[in-house]
């Protein structure tokens, strides 16, 4: 006779890259990441926090920096849109977040 018991389900949510972020956010968003949003809101793709670093590309707006230098500025673009979708997601602009969805595919 086994008594096995089921692992709990944790709710998630996964984003257009396939990452997965728990539903329940245990986190407010910091000043700098309220911030950038407002100004991604505002400058749309102009405003994106992209950088040359040497020969390598960032992304980096005040506090909030790429751990990866990339190879080229499309791969930094890339990893910032990825990071912006991320915050959307945890601010709670799941109405903006969707309408960004339909307009890339």
């Amino acid at each position: 006779m086994s008594s096995a018991v089921a692992a709990p389900r944790i709710p998630y949510g996964r984003l257009a890259d396939g990452t997965i972020i728990p539903d329940d956010n245990p986190r407010e968003l910091t000043l700098d990441e309220r911030d950038l949003l407002q100004h991604i809101m505002r400058w749309g793709s102009d405003g994106y926090p992209v950088q040359k670093l040497g020969s390598r590309w960032i992304f980096s707006w005040r506090s909030i920096q790429t751990p990866t230098l990339y190879r080229t500025k499309r791969e930094a673009t890339e990893a910032f849109e990825r990071y912006h979708e991320v915050l959307l997601y945890l601010s709670g602009q799941h109405a903006r977040l969707a309408a960004l969805r339909r307009s890339s595919s």
